[in-house]
């Protein structure tokens, strides 16, 4: 068997970001920790404004998470975001940064302006919508699991936001790849880091989607399962 690889033209245009000066001081951003009267600087509020810049500054983005739950509560500030921007008004309510996300992972909020979520708890039904009013153009970006990178048709998406480094090169070039998914246009993609090792790993992925260094796929010679009348043998 020969595997054949034709040539391809397909280009990419990736970057990680990176919306403070350095990862090590994030002060001006205090978040609870939990404890009474103790507050911890996050990047959260930052990587939360840049992402609803990005996504207002473009018709159609996929925003990827590597969890539901953040999925969740990205998608919930996001819209807040949006909300206070339009009306000039912040919400009555506390409202923290993804990093604090609720136990369910669907936090109260804001009205549902930009984005939705999707992601294998919402049911079958509400995907599919979420999907056609993306594709429709009247849902401006959603917030995505691995849900969204393989099988499914999104249309013309403009650009693909990954919050922390793609779990590996292949997810990250599957992903980015649902930006510009037609011949000839280029697949653009942000990366948005969350600590000093989580840049290191997604400096290094990157590099390796921009060479096409995808993992090796190893595949058992002769796969086989146990049976009790084989084990007995």
């Amino acid at each position: 068997m020969e595997i054949v690889q034709p040539k391809s033209g397909k280009e990419f245009d990736l970057s990680v970001v990176v919306p403070v000066e350095d990862l090590g001081e994030l002060g001006g951003s205090p978040v609870a920790d939990g404890s009474e009267g103790k507050e911890k600087p996050s990047i959260w509020p930052h990587v939360e404004e840049r992402i609803t810049d990005l996504v207002q500054a473009h018709r159609s983005t996929i925003v990827f998470a590597n969890s539901r739950r953040l999925a969740e509560r990205l998608c919930n500030r996001l819209n807040e975001i949006a909300y206070e921007r339009a009306t000039g008004e912040p919400l009555d309510e506390h409202h923290a940064p993804a990093e604090l996300m609720g136990g369910s992972g669907a936090a109260q909020g804001a009205p549902q302006v930009i984005a939705r979520a999707h992601h294998g708890s919402v049911s079958k039904e509400q995907r599919a919508q979420v999907e056609e009013d993306l594709k429709a153009g009247r849902l401006p970006a959603v917030v995505a699991t691995s849900s969204l990178e393989l099988g499914i048709d999104m249309g013309a998406v403009d650009l693909v936001i990954q919050v922390e480094s793609p779990p590996s090169v292949a997810s990250g070039l599957q992903r980015v790849g649902r930006a510009g998914h037609q011949v000839g246009a280029v697949s653009t993609g942000v990366v948005f880091p969350k600590y000093r090792g989580d840049l290191v790993q997604a400096a290094v992925v990157t590099e390796r989607m921009r060479t096409g260094s995808i993992e090796s796929l190893k595949v058992p010679a002769n796969p086989w399962t146990s049976s009790p009348s084989s084990s007995s043998r």
